[in-house]
């Protein structure tokens, strides 16, 4: 969702990519389109607890709204979904309470604070074998449940539109936990409904972020994603195409007179301009 993010390290995955923006119009109103080479592999999941190679993770930023986010300069930030928070003073308590009005992409189904429960213990399950599960391991039980034990052993309860997480110990970097895709919600009964197919492809995902997966092309490893038309986004289609060879992306800028991106960091659309900078 966002395109520079900066002091974040420790989290992402660093890769080099080439976007070319363009503005054309459409019909009655202006679209922005952006395509994006990148030099990783295809997404061979939609699962966002599952996200752990550069391609997915920049999927995962894109079509998953977590509590947290990062703004275009690297700074932590709530993303729209979460209404407030506070942290107890002993560092070991944080309380979430999160907007009434957001939806699960193309549903009308509301995202609350039991989808972010559901989440996280699945992240933390054994069973999930979640790469990134590690981020939360200050959160209460954390050993015990990614040891085989029951999810009710996790620190993490809800209530209606709160949301309560329980540290075993302080985390000043906890909040960073929640802005990545392993913190991202899961509404359960679509989880449960899936049998077993969740995130294998597009037609087995529930996604609550800006932008959402339209089409996958095996043929060119590339995906299509379309902005939620209820989110003022400067991209309005987005094609990356994966494992791209390096002299492609050169052969591409160098045939194409569109403006170009360049960027070290993960890919993060949201503070797009509509057009790219040379």
């Amino acid at each position: 969702r966002y395109l520079a993010c900066q002091g974040i390290s420790k989290i992402f995955i660093y890769f080099f990519c080439i976007a070319l923006v363009f503005n054309f119009t459409s019909c009655e109103k202006e679209t922005n389109v952006g395509v994006y080479f990148m030099t990783d592999t295809k997404i061979s999941t939609f699962d966002p607890q599952l996200a752990s190679t550069k391609a997915e993770l920049s999927y995962a930023y894109n079509c998953f709204d977590c509590l947290f986010g990062y703004d275009k300069d690297g700074n932590l930030i709530k993303n729209p979904i979460l209404n407030e928070y506070s942290v107890s003073d002993d560092g070991l308590t944080y309380t979430f309470t999160l907007h009434n009005d957001t939806f699960w992409n193309d549903t009308e189904i509301l995202v609350t604070a039991a989808d972010f429960e559901f989440g996280l213990k699945r992240a933390v399950a054994k069973e999930t074998k979640a790469s990134f599960a590690g981020l939360l391991s200050a959160v209460s039980g954390f050993d015990e449940v990614n040891q085989g034990g029951d999810t009710s052993e996790l620190g993490v309860s809800s209530s209606g539109k709160v949301l309560t997480i329980k540290l075993s110990k302080k985390d000043d970097g906890f909040l960073n936990a929640l802005a990545h895709p392993i913190s991202a919600p899961c509404n359960e009964e679509y989880f449960v409904g899936t049998k077993g197919k969740y995130g294998l492809d597009i037609e087995h995902i529930l996604s609550n972020g800006p932008y959402f997966v339209k089409s996958v092309n095996e043929n060119d490893s590339s995906i299509t994603m379309h902005s939620v038309d209820e989110r003022d986004m400067p991209l309005n289609y987005v094609k990356i195409i994966f494992n791209a060879a390096p002299e492609d992306i050169t052969l591409a800028a160098k045939e194409n007179t569109y403006n170009i991106y360049t960027s070290s960091d993960d890919i993060f659309l949201k503070y797009t301009e509509g057009k790219g900078n040379t």
